[in-house]
């Protein structure tokens, strides 16, 4: 039951990422086109209901992912002798790391650099964007929060339903899938910063 709701928090986790990454993308075109997408989000009644859902389901996400990491170190700790002990050690380790960038990111760099400059002061997105994005350094953070994004979508969610190491790593189509799919979402958020830091935001 625990995986059950796993998954589908995961489900909501990537939806809500597509749907963010869309929006995001917008800013690239112009201010107005982005401006106008963010109006929207606050203005209909039916995404104001559904993003605290995605939200909620992002939220226990990354807690039952936590569980279950915890508890797989515990189960891989205690066959030290197995074969693959060692790589899947480091692979629930690397878990971990990405899971601790995403809650990082998004408690500090996110959630206080922007949505509550956006929601709660009504300051315009598109020149919140900009000014965080010519910044080096947090351009350098935001790409580290998106390659543990990265990582944690393409490999280590994946990891979080094997069973303790046999020597056999299980392959599966879905998990190309979630590859792909992690790549083109972590280069489509990477993709905005860099778009703005290189300057082409005022072209």
């Amino acid at each position: 039951m625990r995986k059950l709701f796993l998954g589908m928090s995961g489900v909501l986790f990537v939806l809500f990422l597509i749907f963010h990454l869309i929006v995001n993308l917008t800013s690239v075109i112009s201010r107005g086109v982005y401006e106008t997408a963010w109006l929207n989000i606050k203005g209909i009644p039916f995404i104001q209901i559904i993003i605290p859902v995605f939200i909620a389901g992002i939220v226990l996400h990354i807690l039952l992912a936590g569980m279950f990491c915890f508890r797989r170190w515990t189960t891989v700790s205690r066959d030290r002798k197995a074969e693959g002990y060692e790589k899947e050690k480091g692979n629930v380790l690397k878990t971990a790391l990405s899971l601790s960038g995403i809650i990082i990111g998004l408690s500090v760099i996110h959630i206080e650099q922007f949505w509550i400059k956006v929601q709660l002061l009504d300051e315009s997105p598109y020149d919140i964007a900009t000014t965080l994005f010519y910044n080096g350094f947090y351009v350098a953070v935001y790409a580290l929060w998106i390659i543990a994004l990265y990582y944690y979508l393409s490999s280590g969610f994946w990891g979080l339903y094997r069973p303790a190491p046999t020597g056999r790593p299980e392959q599966s189509p879905w998990q190309t899938v979630s590859m792909v799919l992690a790549l083109l979402i972590a280069a489509g958020f990477i993709f905005i910063p860099v778009y703005f830091y290189l300057g082409f935001g005022y072209l």
